[in-house]
């Protein structure tokens, strides 16, 4: 925590490592392996401010604002703003089941999120981390994406 009361941005990319330990345990499959890759990869380096995790991944296509990454014999893969983006993004696209209600659900319990009104459904971080970020589960797509906003806290 901070003089402030607040809490740190690396502490809260821990605290959403335990949520994703925690939901692993409960989940199967690919859809346990979608959450997780989503947390390892995309929010917990976004939380930190740091590039997303690619490590072990091909980059298989690399166009205007976005790059895609695939794992051999995994059945989701990874799309993230490149370089040259103006909005920083991070998703991971595959499937998954009721580890992601229960996710969102533990998320919205600490106080870090809030969720917005909005479809694809869609939480926005409250702590102290500038711009704010936002995770949208889109369950008809099959994605789980961390966007940087450009609102600030």
């Amino acid at each position: 925590m901070t003089e402030t009361g607040r809490i740190e941005p690396v502490y809260l990319g821990y605290r959403f490592g335990i949520y994703a330990a925690a939901l692993a345990l409960g989940a199967t499959g690919a859809a346990a392996s979608t959450l997780s890759e989503f947390q390892m990869r995309c929010l917990t380096p976004m939380i930190e401010v740091r590039e997303s995790d690619t490590s072990g991944l091909s980059l298989i296509e690399d166009m205007a604002g976005r790059e895609t990454w695939v794992a051999e014999g995994q059945d989701w893969h990874l799309s993230r703003a490149s370089a040259d983006a103006v909005v920083l993004f991070c998703a991971i696209h595959g499937t998954f089941g009721t580890e992601v209600d229960a996710f969102a659900e533990t998320a919205l319990a600490s106080g870090d999120w809030v969720r917005i009104d909005r479809v694809p459904e869609t939480l926005q971080s409250v702590f102290l981390r500038e711009p704010l970020i936002e995770v949208e589960i889109d369950r008809e797509g099959g994605s789980l994406t961390v966007i940087e906003t450009n609102l600030e806290s």
